[in-house]
């Protein structure tokens, strides 16, 4: 799988699994995400 397409899944994981998505700032969600992501990053060897 790409990055890409790696992104695209956190992100609709995280839509699915945040209760309060849609009141969350464009900031705390890139937080969020970022977190996610460099989980990602030091557990699996991607891009």
């Amino acid at each position: 799988m790409h990055c890409k397409d790696i992104k695209a899944q956190i992100r609709k994981q995280l839509k699915t699994q945040s209760h309060n998505w849609h009141r969350l700032t464009r900031k705390e969600k890139r937080q969020l995400f970022v977190r996610y992501w460099s989980k990602l990053l030091t557990i699996h060897s991607i891009c």
